[in-house]
């Protein structure tokens, strides 16, 4: 069976490189022209959930190109323009696959089970919020039969083709439908017969442009409110109320160039899946300080057990919209603040930077997220001027309009802001290192997403789960280094990341267990005898013979 969440993985490597994407999908499926049990090409596949228009246009771009046939028939007999319909694609996403899909010979009047054209579908499905003109245009150019009815006397869908009729014969320059005018629609159909069907649509005619303006709004929420519906899935312990229907905020072009001479906004980062993994309950701690007037939040761990994640996976939730109402269209801003004192040579120079940069985040709803905030110390003063950034810092904060999240170690921690004002203004989230359950599951996504965007995976899961084990033994604490501070889970990513490089360098097929050996063998954080151990065992550990994870119907 077919995962979704693999699919969304393998979709968000897609590319303008199409031979590129033809490796990548011959990778994961073999026999890329091979169906489910449903009767299901690829092409309806990747169709048959939301995912990222962009990404999954390029996959059928691709998918068509190698070959896959797009008038194959799942077992509704519909074919995937049909599928993309009832999956809340947007209008501009149908047009570009129908189109692509006429370059590579689709039936313009196939019919499903039903004996329903994709026009049909389009008009009258639910779950299709997008226009139908303009599909309809391109279906007529396209050899579309205007006289198809459908099978059942269905009164709705019969006289949509009776008006799709009369649009042609008639020229009359249809507009795009909303839901409302659908409902409107359908209600007109449901109350009268064939014979008033004319004067009744004039009359719906006549009131589609009072209409248009009062629903335009209100349309766009609904098909924005169940996108992110399907996004709150995401966020199991966060409190996301469905009547508050998150929204997303799309972020400017000249916004973000704006915000970017700064430092680097992190909505606008694409990660393959969610960046962190059993942090929930940090994650709700840093959402409630977040929504607190008198202080902001600071993440407080060893290095490497994951702080900056969490910053990250706030960022993710809000650009997917799965986050609390006070937050939805907040901007997350990582600055580096030894970058900001960098080619400030003048008094007041450095003050005047820190100052655009706090018009600008005022102006722009920003939440800042300093890495290393103990660095805040110092920065900027000079001889002429003993003001640092954590003056500066402390003042906005105290305006109530600055949030920040700051992350640190203990040590710096108790070194900086033990004795100082600022530490008040702070609310301490300690994040832990994670324990072998939770870690096992970190690497295993880690390894997933690796495997993706590489281009490259075990022969066998058997082998992953071996290699995670032993990942999960040898970087145990009484196995690092005493003077190594670098805590998992970033410590068995590195060696993750290494046997990634080694297998890519030697151009190899698979990851087999010598990759991850060699990667061991090169980590200098560990005990020799420690690691020596945990490679004997990879060295004598049997693996059963390759299977396949994902399988499909001949």
């Amino acid at each position: 069976m077919l995962e979704k969440d693999m699919i969304e993985k393998l979709l968000m490597t897609m590319t303008t490189d199409i031979e590129s994407n033809k490796k990548k999908i011959k990778f994961h499926f073999g026999n890329e022209k091979l169906i489910n049990q449903d009767n299901q090409t690829l092409l309806h596949i990747f169709v048959d959930s939301t995912y990222d228009e962009e990404k999954c246009f390029l996959a059928i771009q691709t998918l068509l190109e190698m070959g896959v046939n797009p008038n194959h028939e799942d077992e509704f007999k519909y074919n995937f323009i049909q599928t993309a319909l009832y999956t809340n694609y947007s209008e501009s996403f149908i047009l570009k696959i129908a189109e692509e899909a006429f370059k590579y010979g689709l039936n313009p009047n196939h019919q499903d089970a039903e004996k329903d054209t994709v026009i049909h579908t389009a008009i009258y499905s639910e779950d299709y919020f997008g226009g139908v003109e303009e599909l309809l245009k391109l279906y007529i150019k396209n050899g579309f039969d205007l006289k198809l009815t459908c099978q059942n006397n269905n009164k709705v869908s019969e006289a949509m083709t009776w008006m799709n009729e009369y649009i042609k014969n008639n020229n009359i320059n249809m507009r795009l439908y909303t839901k409302e005018e659908i409902r409107r629609l359908k209600e007109i159909c449901n109350s009268t017969n064939k014979k008033e069907w004319k004067n009744s649509f004039k009359e719906f005619g006549n009131s589609l442009n009072n209409l248009k303006k009062e629903t335009s709004n209100s349309s766009h929420i609904i098909n924005k409110t169940e996108v992110d519906e399907r996004e709150d899935k995401k966020t199991s312990n966060i409190p996301v109320k469905k009547e508050d229907a998150p929204k997303t905020k799309e972020i400017s072009l000249e916004t973000s160039k704006q915000l970017e001479k700064y430092g680097t906004v992190l909505n606008n980062k694409r990660f393959i899946s969610s960046p962190a993994i059993g942090r929930e309950e940090e994650l709700l701690r840093l959402m409630v300080s977040l929504a607190k007037e008198e202080t902001t939040p600071m993440l407080i761990g060893e290095s490497g057990v994951g702080k900056t994640a969490i910053a990250d996976e706030l960022a993710y939730r809000i650009s997917i919209g799965a986050v609390p109402k006070f937050l939805q269209g907040k901007i997350v801003l990582e600055i580096n603040p030894e970058t900001l004192a960098s080619n400030t040579k003048y008094t007041g120079e450095f003050e005047q930077k820190i100052l655009n940069l706090m018009n600008l985040i005022e102006d722009n709803d920003v939440i800042l997220l300093i890495n290393e905030i103990h660095t805040i110390y110092g920065i900027g003063t000079s001889e002429n001027n003993n003001r640092d950034l954590a003056s500066i810092v402390k003042k906005y904060i105290d305006r109530k309009s600055l949030k920040i999240i700051g992350t640190t170690t203990k040590i710096e921690y108790d070194k900086y802001f033990s004795n100082d004002a600022l530490k008040r203004r702070f609310d301490i989230i300690k994040v832990e290192e994670p324990k072998d359950d939770l870690l096992y599951t970190i690497l295993e996504k880690t390894i997933i997403d690796f495997a993706i965007r590489k281009g490259i995976n075990f022969r066998d899961e058997n082998i992953m789960h071996t290699i995670i084990n032993s990942l999960i033994e040898v970087t145990k604490p009484n196995y690092r280094k005493y003077n190594d501070k670098l805590c998992n889970p970033a410590l068995a990513i590195s060696i993750i990341d290494e046997a990634f490089a080694n297998a890519l360098t030697f151009e190899d097929e698979y990851l087999e267990e010598h990759h991850f050996i060699r990667a061991i063998e090169w980590c200098e954080r560990i005990y020799p005898t420690s690691k020596q151990k945990v490679i004997d065992k990879l060295k004598t550990k049997k693996t059963k013979q390759p299977t396949r994870i994902i399988q499909f119907r001949k």
